[in-house]
């Protein structure tokens, strides 16, 4: 009965989180599996394999095993930033080594751009230990960290991507984005994806060469007439700004999903648009 605020999946699990101190894991069907009891209020999710993170309130992240057997799901470690942190983690994401946690700008609320507290990344083992803080030095954005095992990524309201090493700590690499949101990432296979307002750029690590463009296809472009993004169901323009989408991978698909109401899938083998999902009714906020 409360708004899902982020999603997370993979072959096995599908989990949500909403406005309350749990996440729910439900198997491909959506039945529901287990109940993940948080100790502060769940604002994102991130799953590899049978492990879920959580970034909540106060500056704390949390780290399941969701186990072999259904219904037995156990808390491995606790995440939480050094000092006195208030700020909600709202960005969180995994891979098979770290955990990787930020804040960003809050829904719907006024937000200090030069608050350092929400321009650092912090990167955890599995065993809750604190390896890394990244200082982006802007605001980081909705959807503006990934992990891998050997990079680390954040996007700002800069205009910048920032590509870091997990084992030194160190910047990498700097790409440019299209403008002043933070636009989505993520990693595969030593690519890194970045979404832009009308596509998709895919980057080779660490030499940061562009490889390949994956574009919006004309009809779901926010330019076009006939666009949900264009207009509303009355026929006048949107209120709600453009934002830059968040993205998601798996196997041989990404997508791109906004607050515009459009969300556009691509194969990764043709880099060709496969569909575009449209909802008039609402915008979206997770992939």
């Amino acid at each position: 009965d409360t708004a899902i605020r982020a999603v997370a999946a993979n072959k096995r699990f599908i989990v949500l989180c909403a406005e309350d101190n749990n996440a729910r894991v439900f198997d491909t069907k959506g039945s529901l599996l287990q109940t993940l009891q948080t100790a502060q209020k769940t604002r994102n999710v991130a799953i590899f394999d049978r492990y879920v993170a959580t970034g909540e309130k106060n500056g704390l992240g949390e780290l399941f095993d969701l186990g072999e057997k259904k219904k037995s799901g156990s808390l491995l470690c606790t995440l939480q930033s050094k000092g006195k942190v208030s700020v909600t983690m709202y960005n969180v994401d995994i891979c098979s080594t770290s955990v990787m946690l930020s804040s960003s700008r809050p829904y719907g609320m006024k937000a200090d751009d030069k608050d350092k507290r929400l321009q650092v990344a912090q990167l955890y083992n599995l065993e809750g230990t604190l390896q890394h803080s990244f200082v982006h030095g802007a605001m980081i954005g909705r959807m503006g960290i990934c992990v891998s095992e050997d990079y680390a990524a954040t996007s700002g309201e800069d205009q910048v991507v920032k590509v870091w090493s997990t084992k030194t700590g160190e910047l990498v690499l700097q790409l440019p984005a299209e403008k002043g949101r933070s636009p989505g990432v993520r990693f595969k296979n030593h690519q890194l994806y970045v979404s832009g307002t009308l596509d998709v750029l895919v980057y080779t690590l660490p030499s940061g060469t562009l490889e390949r463009r994956l574009e919006m296809e004309a009809a779901a472009s926010p330019s076009s007439p006939c666009s949900p993004q264009a207009t509303n169901t009355s026929g006048t323009l949107r209120a709600t700004p453009v934002t830059y989408p968040r993205l998601a991978l798996a196997g041989n698909y990404v997508v791109s999903a906004s607050e515009t109401r459009v969300a556009t899938v691509w194969t990764l083998l043709d880099g060709k648009p496969l569909c575009s999902i449209v909802d008039e009714r609402r915008d979206f906020y997770a992939a």
